[in-house]
């Protein structure tokens, strides 16, 4: 069995050459070098800045929404042959919702679900009401404030989604952030820029001196972490802590420093009271190796804008969104089996009900044919207490604390059958 990973478009445009060249040395500092301060150069360039939301030279990335995502799936999963019996798709967060567009979608009169064995879901369903029409082209009010509509994307921008209050900066700074705690968890490194982040990120007003580790564990641990969609658990720092209000979520508590003169260490999660899911050198790797990796500087509105257009699926044929190029209505047809894990962000398996309602029985022409939504083989709920909402896909794969590597392993090997070889 193989397991192949389909990059972002966004990722190209991500100046890595410090990252790289950090890599190549094995000296997270190189990086620091490059982007904080230019004090290095990468093959005689220095770096030059980060991309504008606006900046017109990016303008094609308005179009970088669902049909251009799902077409980069298919272009992948269709160099499979007989993929329908061979390809298990899955999709972690708003991955989840992008899996199950592509197996309801219509290209050219063929079902994305019929080139699909089966489905996996990630913490993340495709849910809610859609978006009107007119929210879809002039704007709506989100969670982190007003968002532009596709009109005015198209027209000036944004182009992409920073993170708000932070910016695109704190994205490159935590991967050099994971590259110290990936090489040298025990060292304590002396980061201004680090540290201003660590300020907005935990509402402090000093940050203390702390390893690698627990820069890392500050940034990410779900005790710790402000924002919902990046934390693991990642065991528990070592020095004198307090609750503090998160400024990014209304009526939530954060664990932060007590102080700014005691140096923090880190309890790494297999060794924490009681063991948690994510190791910091595997959650480390997975937030900052190059060339892909889980840090996106430039998320694409487009996508966020298309996917609360489709909200649950229910699309008809004569909907305004298929007007639009969102084709996604074949998703009472879909007939494949489907894995859906939930953790934090989804809360329970009841999240999942209204995409086990909406699908049709397993196909004739796949195991378990035939087989309704109510049976475990056609669809397979499990909610894992305590695991954050990254945990799913970084927890360690060691057969006790993280049962999603191996409820994966066995729903694919259950809903696929034989070898295929996948020529150049």
């Amino acid at each position: 069995m193989e397991v192949w990973a389909i990059d972002r478009r966004s990722n190209l445009l991500e100046d890595l050459r410090g990252m790289d060249a950090a890599d190549a040395l094995g000296d997270p500092e190189v990086a620091a070098g490059y982007y904080y301060d230019h004090s290095v150069t990468v093959g005689g360039a220095s770096f030059g800045g980060y991309l504008s939301a606006t900046d017109p030279s990016i303008s094609y990335m308005s179009e970088w929404g669902l049909a251009s995502t799902v077409a980069d799936l298919r272009a992948v999963v269709t160099r499979v042959p007989d993929s329908r019996h061979h390809v298990v798709l899955i999709g972690h967060s708003l991955g989840a919702t992008i899996v199950e567009a592509y197996a309801a979608w219509d290209f050219d009169g063929t079902p994305g679900y019929r080139s699909v064995a089966a489905l996996g879901v990630l913490d993340g369903v495709a849910n809610g009401t859609p978006s009107t029409e007119a929210a879809w082209h002039t704007g709506f009010t989100s969670a982190f404030g007003p968002a532009a509509g596709v009109d005015d994307t198209r027209r000036a921008g944004p182009f992409f989604t920073a993170l708000p209050i932070l910016g695109v900066q704190a994205l490159a700074i935590s991967e050099i952030v994971g590259r110290r705690a990936a090489l040298h968890p025990d060292a304590v490194v002396a980061d201004p820029v680090r540290d201003r982040v660590l300020r907005l990120l935990l509402g402090v007003t000093a940050v203390p001196p702390m390893s690698n580790a627990a820069a890392m564990g500050f940034s990410f641990d779900d005790r710790s972490c402000p924002l919902a969609f990046a934390r693991m658990s990642l065991g528990q720092p070592v020095g004198p802590v307090r609750m503090a209000a998160n400024a990014f979520m209304a009526g939530e508590q954060l664990v932060v420093p007590a102080n700014g003169t005691t140096t923090f260490a880190w309890t790494d999660a297999p060794a924490s009271t009681p063991p948690e899911f994510s190791t910091i050198a595997g959650a480390a790797g997975s937030w900052s190796t190059s060339p892909t990796n889980f840090s996106e500087w430039y998320f694409p509105s487009r996508i966020t804008l298309d996917a609360a257009a489709v909200g649950g699926l229910r699309i008809t044929s004569d909907a305004w969104q298929v007007r639009e190029g969102l084709r996604v209505t074949h998703d009472a047809d879909v007939d494949v089996p489907v894995l859906a894990v939930s953790a934090a962000l989804t809360g329970g398996t009841s999240a999942f009900d209204g995409m086990r309602a909406r699908l049709a029985p397993v196909g004739s022409d796949l195991p378990n044919a035939g087989a309704a939504r109510t049976v475990e083989a056609a669809f397979h709920a499990v909610f894992v207490p305590g695991m954050s909402h990254l945990d799913a896909i970084t927890g360690a794969d060691d057969g006790t604390r993280n049962p999603v590597p191996g409820l994966v392993d066995a729903f694919a090997r259950a809903t696929t059958a034989g070898v295929v070889t996948v020529g150049p």
